[in-house]
């Protein structure tokens, strides 16, 4: 028996189920997260995003925590020009001109180092951050709305202060979608994805893919992709009880040796090895790109001034000038 059924989605979706599985009809995103710019672009800095094969742009504004967990500041004078509303609406007006669409997902950083994830409001503030949270949040939705954004992402791994508080987050949702009416999804952590309560008022199961696959330095593609059986069974179970497709918010890993051990780690491992972020994307697009319960997502990260970016001794995340740049060419330019 098969079963036909619509679910909103970027552009409207169907799915077939058929024997327990969702084969979900709708557009593959190919994306690349666009780190906000210290100085205005310009139109030359999203060609090589569009000359990789990328049909989408994720735009992150930062909010700021610069005292011990209250308020959260954004869009004030002092930030980086594509962090501010002005720069944020410029950088997507050009991402449109370049025949782009745009997912507007704003992050929080606390000054004083915690992680999002981790963070529960104190009493002594938890009204205030609350307040000052939710200002955030609805003021991208706004932001999103008159960008004519394609898809707005309502946070981004916020793992325990959901489970303290899911109320807040399900009225946050209502508000939100007042404000923003197209597409919405959440960012989750690969470790709280499960958990998050509120994946039915989502168009997306958003997931920042930093999932552990292999603890050898150089492992090989069979390696990873051996690596990332478990977490598939997984993440194809959610989509398919949830009745929605899984994005990956985030993917990527850094051109280090050891990379996929932990990689969401940043600060470890000096040694350059090229060789092994390509076979890590290679692993990933190889198990996932064309599942039927996955719409692709949002590589990690990419910078304005292409030119000067990466490199051959860069040991960040972002595949500019790497070899791994023809990799992602070759799967983002041939979806089908």
């Amino acid at each position: 028996m098969v079963q036909m059924a619509c679910i909103s989605l970027v552009v409207t979706a169907c799915y077939t189920v058929t024997g327990g599985e969702k084969h979900f009809e709708g557009e593959q995103i190919s994306g690349i997260s666009f780190v906000a710019a210290n100085e205005k672009i310009t139109v030359e800095d999203l060609i090589p995003i569009k000359d990789i094969g990328a049909t989408w742009v994720s735009l992150m504004p930062y909010g700021f925590v610069r005292e011990a967990g209250n308020t959260i500041h954004f869009n004030t004078e002092w930030q980086y020009w594509g962090e501010k509303d002005k720069g944020l609406v410029e950088t997507a007006e050009l991402a449109r001109m370049e025949g782009m669409k745009v997912m507007i997902k704003p992050h929080v950083w606390f000054r004083h180092g915690e992680y999002t994830g981790d963070y529960i409001p104190p009493d002594s503030v938890k009204g205030e951050f609350k307040k000052s949270f939710s200002d955030f949040v609805l003021h991208y939705a706004e932001v999103a709305r008159r960008v004519d954004a394609d898809l707005y992402c309502i946070g981004t791994e916020w793992h325990k202060f959901i489970d303290y508080d899911p109320g807040f987050w399900q009225d946050l949702i209502k508000k939100t979608k007042k404000i923003y009416t197209g597409p919405i999804t959440y960012a989750a952590n690969w470790d709280e994805y499960k958990t998050v309560p509120f994946w039915q008022e989502m168009d997306f199961i958003g997931v920042n893919a930093y999932f552990p696959l292999s603890d050898k330095d150089f492992p090989s593609q069979a390696d990873l992709q051996e690596g990332w059986q478990s977490w598939i069974k997984d993440m194809q179970a959610i989509s398919i009880s949830i009745g929605k497709p899984i994005l990956f918010t985030e993917y990527g890993y850094r051109s280090t040796v050891g990379n996929t051990s932990k990689p969401w780690e940043s600060s470890t491992r000096p040694e350059v090895s090229l060789s092994n972020q390509t076979v890590a994307y290679n692993a990933l697009y190889n198990e996932f790109w064309y599942k039927p319960w996955f719409s692709g997502g949002f590589a990690w990260k990419w910078f304005h001034n292409h030119a000067e970016r990466g490199g051959d001794t860069n040991i960040d995340y972002t595949p500019q000038n790497k070899p791994v740049e023809e990799v992602i060419r070759d799967v983002y330019s041939n979806p089908e």
